[in-house]
């Protein structure tokens, strides 16, 4: 009997997408507030929270309401009020807001080029479901927060905000130098000893090289000195391309007893990647990748030749030619 899975967090398709738009943008920010040094973070959030106040600001002639708590009017207000801001006549309380938010205001509308104001302010309004932006201010002896709106006047200007420095970008990726590839069963695989000699099915020249991402991804490049010109991408490897045909018939006759007797994995196909390298390539690199590409090799290609499945170098060989066929042979095996 499956167990009753726990109850899992559930979040509005709303959410997840304000929530990717954060995630490659740059969230922290050092900022002067009513002339306070201030830290700010950005976050979604997915409730509204009770607050004591809300602005209404118009950005590019759209209304949004930013709510924020009595930290957060403490820190706009030369009084100390709590909640009792909104008994401040209007007019007193719009002029000291002015005064404290128009320079922010300001210089948002010049890193964004659309017009910022404030045109109101209110009682803060009840919970609610809507999504929003928390605004979370560290001011270095306390915290405070608010919540902007996040209408698509917001969310355009979230696009518009500065990337985040991505770490991904600095892995480096390895791809697999290869001379060629073959396919053998894990029978043949498991008998291999040293000294057998293992045909490439699928080779390319001297002047030539494979760059190999993953089992379904793969480039043919030239070499020029120690620069490799990425020329073709390479097709998947199957089980009958580029075989022999007596490795062709084998494999017929393995199918047709699988069909009468059931799968034996045993006998299931698998890649050996003749390698003579690795190449380190960064994300950017990769999506660069495609005909035309240039790229220095890291090293000189490595010497012996280490044959590679599933990842895991399996032996170590030396390149031998048989009657014209070019093999390697295993001095070492892992």
């Amino acid at each position: 009997m499956v167990d009753k899975l726990p109850e899992l967090a559930r979040f509005s398709k709303e959410y997840a997408h304000l929530s990717r738009i954060l995630a490659y943008r740059q969230k922290e920010y050092s900022v002067a507030i009513a002339d306070h040094k201030c830290k700010l973070q950005l976050s979604p959030c997915d409730n509204q929270p009770s607050m004591d106040c809300r602005l209404l600001l118009n950005i590019n002639n759209v209304s949004v309401a930013l709510e924020l708590d009595s930290g957060f009017v403490s820190l706009l207000l030369p009084w100390k009020l709590g909640d009792n801001v909104l008994l401040v006549p209007n007019d007193l309380l719009m002029a000291a807001l002015h005064y404290s938010l128009d320079s922010t205001l300001q210089q948002l509308a010049n890193v964004f080029n659309v017009p910022f104001s404030l045109s109101g302010v209110e009682a803060g309004k009840a919970n609610g479901s809507s999504i929003g932006l928390m605004i979370t201010v560290n001011t270095g002896g306390s915290v405070c927060t608010g919540r902007l709106e996040a209408n698509d006047t917001i969310i355009a200007l979230l696009n518009k905000m500065p990337s985040r420095s991505s770490s991904k970008a600095k892995v480096p990726f390895l791809a697999s130098i290869a001379l060629g590839r073959s396919l053998l069963t894990k029978i043949e695989l498991n008998s291999i000893v040293v000294g057998d000699v293992v045909f490439l099915q699928q080779r390319v020249d001297e002047q030539h090289l494979i760059i190999r991402l993953n089992r379904n991804t793969a480039f043919i490049g030239e070499v020029k000195g120690s620069q490799v010109i990425i020329q073709q991408r390479m097709p998947p490897m199957d089980d009958e391309q580029d075989s022999d045909p007596e490795e062709q018939q084998k494999q017929k006759s393995l199918q047709e007893s699988q069909e009468q007797d059931g799968v034996d994995l045993s006998d299931l196909s698998v890649e050996l990647l003749f390698e003579v390298g690795q190449q380190q390539f960064s994300v950017n690199d990769l999506q660069s990748l495609q005909p035309g590409f240039i790229f220095e090799l890291d090293r000189s290609i490595d010497q012996p030749v280490r044959i590679r499945v599933n990842g895991k170098v399996v032996a170590e060989c030396e390149l031998v030619q048989i009657e014209n066929r070019l093999g390697a042979k295993v001095i070492r095996l892992k």
